[in-house]
Order: C-alpha cells, then sequence, then structure tokens
C-alpha cells in the first residue's frame, strides 16, 4: 500500500481505528516505507512517518468485548 492509500484508509476511518485496523495499518512487511511509528500513551495516540515525507497521527478505538446470547 502506497503512503498516499494509508492516508486514505486512515481518513475514511476518521483516524480512529480498531486493534486490527493498527495492526494492519503498521505492517512494516506490508508497508516498507514506514520509516517510524510511536504511540503516545498520555494522550493515548500513534504517530508514524514514512520515507517518503508523510505523516500520519490516528487514535484506536476502545475495545468492546460482545456477549453472545
Amino acid at each position: 500500500m502506497y503512503s498516499w492509500e494509508i492516508e486514505e484508509y486512515l481518513k475514511e476511518r476518521n483516524y480512529y481505528l480498531t486493534s486490527d485496523e493498527i495492526i494492519y495499518v503498521t505492517n512494516i512487511e506490508l508497508h516498507p516505507q514506514l520509516a517510524r511509528i510511536s504511540y503516545n500513551n498520555e494522550f493515548d495516540f500513534y504517530e508514524m512517518w514514512t520515507s517518503d515525507n508523510y505523516y500520519f497521527k490516528f487514535g484506536c478505538k476502545p475495545f468492546v468485548k460482545v456477549l453472545k446470547r
């Protein structure tokens, strides 16, 4: 996935991802242009920088366990 596609992916989700989506978008095997990924624990958001000068900042949706009846 190109950096502009990552940008669209994040934009479609309002820069607020589930844990599975975060695992996907931060996968450096799928996205080799990712140069740096960091997590800010105090304010609960991720930041990513790419080798082609893109910058991304996004949050994580809280995990909610769904009970089956």
